[in-house]
């Protein structure tokens, strides 16, 4: 039987009650700069989850070009953006092994 999302984020517990299980354990998210924008900022703000993510050049430049009243940047930890970057490259490089490993076996049928 396949389960909703709903029962995927919550776990039945042995006193009768649901346990959520998804939000205790995301600590960080970590996202590129397609992603930097205020929503998805606030987002993880809410619910006290940190979020690193780079942002745009142009919204840089803006913000410096308006002095004092262009506010605080958001915080941005490079070394954790560079690991997120290592962990993309090790998908990617997955993605094509598996990608070769299907063109081989329809070939060999």
């Amino acid at each position: 039987m396949r389960k909703t999302a709903h029962e995927r984020l919550r776990k039945w517990t042995a006193d009768g009650t649901w346990e959520r299980i998804v939000a205790e354990a995301v600590e960080r998210v970590v996202a590129d700069k397609a992603c930097a924008h205020r929503p998805t900022r606030q987002a993880p703000r809410r619910r006290g989850i940190k979020a690193t993510i780079a942002g745009k050049s142009d919204q840089i430049a803006r913000r410096e070009a308006k002095g004092p009243a262009g506010g605080r940047p958001p915080a941005f930890d490079p070394e954790i953006y560079r690991q997120r970057s290592v962990v993309g490259r090790c998908t990617d490089r997955l993605k094509q092994f598996r990608a070769f490993a299907t063109r081989y076996a329809k070939r060999a049928a």
